[in-house]
């Protein structure tokens, strides 16, 4: 929206009208109302996203956790020796999650780049057929948001 602005004349110097200037300082009512409604129109978008945003936090925290619960049984039954995720991966998750704003292309990125290093993970145990599945998967995820 372009807001129109104005100046008032002098009435001394024989100016009554207002005249239109780019930096004046007045503006029409109808400009003024019109951007009005549209800050309040925002406001209720943005109050909505904080709430999305809230709820994107929780479900990802919790996921977080049932993820290093998964992994940490993995762990103790296939590979009692081994890591799959370490623990400083858990965390910086974690503290993006806490700290940015989520979206589904994000998050599609994040899952991909977990896939990607559970396929390097793989290789070292030399399990190529999984290696290219997961691989796969992760560039399928990628797509899927327009990621890649």
């Amino acid at each position: 929206m372009t807001v129109k602005r104005y100046n008032a004349g002098c009435a001394y110097a024989g100016e009554e009208e207002m005249t239109q200037v780019d930096d004046g300082s007045y503006v029409s009512y109808e400009d003024y109302a019109a951007l009005l409604k549209e800050r309040d129109a925002l406001e209720v978008l943005n109050d909505a996203l904080v709430v999305d945003c809230d709820e994107l936090k929780k479900t990802g925290k919790a996921l977080i956790d049932e993820a290093c619960h998964v992994y940490r049984r993995y762990n103790k039954t296939q590979l009692p020796d081994g890591d799959i995720v370490d623990e400083q991966t858990i965390h910086e998750l974690s503290n993006a999650i806490n700290t940015t704003f989520a979206t589904d292309a994000a998050i599609a990125n994040i899952q991909a780049q977990g896939v990607d290093r559970l396929a390097d993970h793989l290789s070292g145990l030399n399990v190529m057929a999984s290696e290219t599945s997961v691989r796969e998967f992760a560039s399928q995820l990628r797509k899927e948001t327009g990621n890649e």
